[in-house]
């Protein structure tokens, strides 16, 4: 359902949920920033348009595409929030992060508002996720599409140097934890199996006393990042659509969930990457938005984003 989705979307989950998440700081965007995320090419707004060298008018598509948009309000904010975050921010709007740009700002560990407007622009994921968001919803009319929530806006997350490996997607049907798996599926992590038993009750735990009924949807996905032993605390990540255009499912399928019964559920399922695959390898999600070097060597940039400018 749309309001399922909505659920989703990070300002909406937030306020309740604040105190076992990573602090962040949500900041709307201005209507015309879709337009501008839409562009066909990559380029800065006129408030961020350095001073010609020259001390002449610059000419040309460049300077035409820089007087589309200013955005000074949001960037002196964004500036702000930036400089409380000491080790600076992870970013994403509403529902995505730019994960498929972290060819331009590596880690995806943002310090200014440049890295943001660059990673926002070079990312397919969120305005097709803006676009698509409803699509598959069982209520997906053009009546309830008008009537949906289209403010987008900018969350900055404050960055950790979190281990992959103690992130897990965990999914909810009916109320009810049916299925877990590890969130990194390009690799095994031993510990992951060693750990099995700990790993599933810290996060039933975690579920069962933190989210179960709080979260406004019977069915939807959670990420969950666990402490490494003997913590074991949980912090949660994300919420996600139970929604197959928008979440992927991946150790598992959507059929193998759908076709799952919260009443025959004992104990979550608990998937984790086998220490030798032999039929299932999963490539890096992001493998497919990486870039040729042999681009950054031709034009002697030092760096890939001195390179993206």
């Amino acid at each position: 359902l749309i309001q399922d989705v909505n659920n989703c979307q990070f300002h909406a989950w937030y306020p309740k949920f604040q105190a076992v998440t990573f602090k962040s700081r949500i900041v709307p965007l201005p209507p015309n920033f879709i337009k501008y995320l839409l562009e066909e090419s990559v380029f800065m707004p006129i408030s961020q348009k350095p001073p010609s060298s020259s001390g002449e008018e610059e000419k040309g598509e460049h300077v035409e595409n820089y007087s589309k948009y200013s955005f000074s309000s949001l960037e002196g904010e964004t500036a702000k929030i930036l400089a409380g975050m000491e080790n600076g921010a992870f970013i994403k709007v509403n529902w995505k992060a730019t994960k498929d740009a972290i060819w331009v700002v590596p880690l995806l560990q943002f310090t200014s508002i440049t890295q943001i407007y660059q990673a926002l622009q070079c990312s397919e994921f969120i305005p097709l996720n803006y676009i698509d968001c409803y699509k598959a919803c069982k209520d997906e009319t053009k009546e309830e599409r008008a009537t949906a929530n289209d403010q987008l806006y900018l969350v900055l997350r404050k960055w950790h140097n979190l281990k992959e490996s103690m992130e897990f997607r965990c999914f909810v049907k009916n109320h009810k934890l049916i299925a877990i798996s590890q969130r990194n599926c390009t690799q095994a992590f031993s510990q992951l199996e060693d750990n099995r038993a700990k790993i599933i009750q810290a996060i039933d735990a975690f579920y069962n006393t933190i989210i179960n009924k709080k979260f406004e949807s019977k069915e939807y996905v959670f990420d969950v990042y666990i402490d490494v032993p003997p913590k074991n605390r949980g912090w949660l990540i994300d919420f996600n659509p139970w929604n197959s255009n928008m979440t992927d499912p991946l150790l598992f399928t959507w059929e193998e969930l759908n076709g799952m019964k919260p009443e025959d559920v004992t104990f979550p399922l608990y998937k984790t990457m086998p220490s030798e695959p032999k039929e299932f390898t999963k490539s890096h999600p992001m493998s497919k938005y990486k870039y040729p070097i042999d681009l950054e060597l031709a034009t002697g940039a030092e760096s890939i984003e001195e390179f993206v400018k």
